[in-house]
């Protein structure tokens, strides 16, 4: 269930550099995205209470956490 990124490029191109610098700069997993799939009853509700408690995680950039239900 991951994602390719360009991480995963070879370490000669130029867009897995800017991925190694980003990661060095900003620290490990800054270039990787979690993602959190809920449904059922209650989904929204628990969508958001999830989003809330992620941004009381230390090191976690709560600006970047989106809960939405369709």
């Amino acid at each position: 269930m991951g994602h390719a990124d360009q991480g995963n490029d070879r370490s000669s191109t130029t867009t897995r550099k800017g991925y190694d610098l980003i990661a060095q700069g900003f620290g490990k997993g800054y270039n990787g995205t979690l993602m959190l799939v809920v449904s059922g009853d209650g989904a929204s509700q628990f969508a958001q209470t999830v989003s809330e408690r992620l941004k009381a995680v230390p090191d976690v950039d709560g600006t970047s956490i989106v809960s939405r239900s369709s």
